[in-house]
């Protein structure tokens, strides 16, 4: 597909029947187990794999046949299991008549040697020697030395390697509200060109997320952007392209930011998170300095990507010494919309997370989500999860001034508030902040409210410093979901620890009662238990508005 096409990939089945009790009629409606390719008029070579000769002609074939038509070639090595599934197995149990042939079938180094030798190719003593030095070879790979950990991530501060003048900024935003006359829709066109006021007014998610791009662009890093709806955005709130409405021509907004010859695509993948994200990943991994970002519709989409950020993503350092600077966007927030459209399963990122392997943010500003992505792009140096926001993104108090962007300014791993000397302590991430605050100032509570903007590595020390700073006596973490999701059960102990340090007392996890769908389906429902927990989190009784 569009946006996806390498050339053409040399795909290599290797047909032994690892599924040693399946039978190949019990695995596959097709005859043979590549007929998925032929979806896509792959060139298929079914190879013997005892057969030597046969499977170097046949990778030969392959390879050709991808260079000279760019498609993808398709190998079946079929072949044999000697053994079974593991060491205490006997595959002999289900499938005897299999294991009849096999048994009395030499291996393939047996039978090939033994041909080389009758052929006069090689020596006895030849084939030992060659014997030896491939398993010398393999056992001095195994007993390499190899690095056990990643560089620690920086919890408590990400430092880009330059911030950009306001003047610069300023430039930016102008070229940003430009959209040439006929070039998109009349409605876009409108919301583009209001991105000037934003000077005034505060920078808006969408922007400050376009800036961050076209400031990498503009650094000589190359931009990979993709996901579904991801030119337009999943809440029509990016507009990173204008169509012409008469010809279909598409022009960027960030054309021209470029320089030292970076690229720039914007891919509107499938809706098929595990092939996308896999391809990312990959993407990522081949084009290490490329800033790589996927974005889910929704963050409760990643489910269907679960398989690559459990086995490759979150665990590829530990298990290959590998790692990848790909951006995760998950969208995420408890609106009354439903189940299926609230959650990014935040819990399940963070039972991820050990020994620094991948970064999970939870920024709340327009500002903090700018310095995060130009930190990844310049510095960055293993995946990041970032909890991205849905209310937020047209909230007028979710906005940054011009300031927070330019000279001086950074992500700020923790965000602090306070109101009056009170000795009482929130501390929450994402949107429920801007509702805490409200509802503090409202009712004129003194508290002290901290916004947690990164998840993992947990900034520890900064969090402390906020508390000490705030005089706080008391702790209670808030969150919006249900007490078995969110951030709540892997944070406690480690507020626990924070606690005690500092001589404050914990208060058990302000949170909606444990359920077994991560959010309700009706606004007002979900409107008055919000409410509750923001009066539970500031300490107010017996309210029941």
């Amino acid at each position: 597909m569009p946006g996806f096409e390498v050339g053409g990939t040399i795909h290599v089945v290797i047909n032994n029947q690892v599924g040693f009790t399946t039978e190949p009629s019990e695995a596959r409606s097709s005859r043979y187990c590549t007929g998925g390719w032929r979806a896509i008029d792959s060139m298929i070579v079914h190879a013997n794999g005892d057969d030597v000769d046969g499977v170097i002609d046949a990778g030969t074939l392959a390879f050709d046949f991808r260079n000279q038509f760019k498609h993808d070639a398709v190998i079946d090595l079929v072949c044999y299991r000697a053994n079974g599934h593991n060491e205490i197995d006997e595959p002999r149990f289900t499938q005897p008549r299999y294991y009849r042939v096999a048994d009395i079938n030499q291996g393939v180094v047996a039978r090939y040697e033994g041909r080389l030798l009758a052929e006069g190719v090689l020596t006895a003593a030849e084939a030992t020697a060659r014997r030896l030095a491939a398993r010398t070879r393999l056992e001095a790979a195994f007993g390499s030395p190899r690095k056990d950990d990643l560089p620690s991530a920086g919890a408590n501060s990400r430092a880009s390697a330059h911030r950009l003048p306001l003047d610069a900024l300023q430039d930016m935003i102008g070229r940003l509200s430009e959209v040439p006359a006929g070039r998109g829709h009349l409605k876009m066109i409108g919301l583009m060109q209001r991105r000037r006021k934003e000077l005034e007014t505060g920078i808006t998610w969408a922007l400050a997320e376009t800036m961050a791009l076209a400031g990498a662009l503009g650094d000589g890093i190359s931009v990979r952007f993709c996901g579904q709806d991801i030119e337009r955005g999943p809440f029509s709130q990016r507009h990173l392209a204008a169509i012409d409405p008469d010809t279909g021509e598409r022009w960027s907004m960030l054309q021209g930011f470029a320089r030292d010859g970076a690229m720039l695509e914007i891919v509107n993948s499938p809706l098929s998170e595990y092939a996308v994200l896999g391809f990312e990943y990959g993407y990522a991994l081949a084009a290490s300095g490329t800033l790589c970002i996927w974005e889910a519709q929704f963050g409760d989409f990643a489910n269907g990507a679960q398989i690559m950020i459990d086995q490759f993503i979150a665990s590829g350092f530990e298990k290959w010494r590998q790692t990848s600077k790909l951006a995760v966007l998950l969208p995420h927030g408890l609106e009354g919309q439903g189940p299926e459209h609230s959650s990014a399963r935040i819990e399940r990122l963070l039972q991820l997370c050990a020994r620094d392997n991948i970064v999970v943010a939870h920024p709340s500003t327009p500002a903090n989500y700018f310095h995060l992505l130009r930190d990844h792009a310049t510095t960055g140096d293993r995946p990041l999860f970032v909890v991205t926001p849905k209310v937020l993104l047209r909230l007028p108090t979710a906005r940054s001034a011009i300031g927070d962007f330019g000279p001086g300014s950074g992500f700020t791993p923790v965000i602090a508030s306070s109101f009056g000397s009170g000795e009482r302590a929130i501390l929450c991430s994402g949107k429920i902040a801007y509702e805490a605050e409200l509802e503090r100032e409202k009712r004129g509570i003194a508290a002290t409210i901290v916004r947690l903007e990164t998840l993992y590595p947990l900034p520890a020390d900064a969090i402390a410093e906020a508390l000490r700073e705030a005089g706080a006596r008391t702790l209670v973490w808030l969150q919006e979901e249900p007490e078995n999701y969110g951030a709540g059960t892997w944070i406690m102990p480690r507020l626990s620890r924070i606690a005690a340090t500092l001589g404050i007392d914990l208060e058990p996890t302000v949170a909606r009662p444990e359920s077994a769908s991560p959010a309700g389906s009706f606004h007002g429902n979900h409107d008055h238990d919000q409410h509750q927990l923001v009066l539970r989190a500031l300490g107010v009784t017996g309210d029941g508005e």
